[in-house]
């Protein structure tokens, strides 16, 4: 029974001098949660996000990263973990926020290997990682040069002139 977790004594920092067991409280329904394999357990936490992408990935089910809020980082983590077990090009476009979405298209563009998909990003940071990404897999190093960040650009060609030497 989840609800067990609610057995578990919430006390104020000065009484226990230190940090209360709200904390353990989440603990508990997320193990919980792992121990059924049951994203709904995950409802009851205060941090749900973790959660319901551990149990996706758990139960090999990506639907499960709809449960995410679409806000969070953790939604576009969610489904770039899905993108090897997939053939589906347009998961990203499932992934939430912006930031979620760049996450998982430059995810993909790295897996696949292909720098066309970085034209789907709009966050800067992400497109020149992309490009990072799919010349370091590619060992192409004119690839290095659509990056915009002078440090990434020459992080990238360092890397590759490594690479091919080795």
């Amino acid at each position: 029974n989840p609800f067990i977790c609610n057995k578990i004594r919430v006390f104020p920092p000065s009484i226990m001098g230190g940090p209360t067991t709200a904390g353990s409280i989440d603990a508990c329904y997320f193990n919980v949660a792992k121990f059924f394999k049951d994203p709904k357990i995950c409802n009851y936490m205060g941090y749900k996000d973790a959660c319901f992408s551990n149990i996706a990935l758990m139960i090999n089910d990506r639907n499960i990263c709809q449960s995410i809020s679409a806000t969070s980082i953790t939604r576009g983590a969610c489904y770039s973990a899905f993108l090897d077990k997939t053939s589906k090009t347009d998961i990203c476009s499932e992934s939430g926020d912006n930031i979620g979405r760049d996450l998982c298209y430059t995810n993909l563009a790295i897996s696949k290997k292909d720098i066309s998909i970085c034209s789907k990003i709009q966050w800067e940071h992400y497109i020149d990682q992309c490009y990072k990404g799919v010349a370091m897999q590619t060992e192409n190093i004119s690839t290095c040069e659509k990056i915009t960040s002078n440090v990434e650009k020459d992080d990238c060609k360092r890397y590759i002139r490594v690479s091919v030497t080795e």
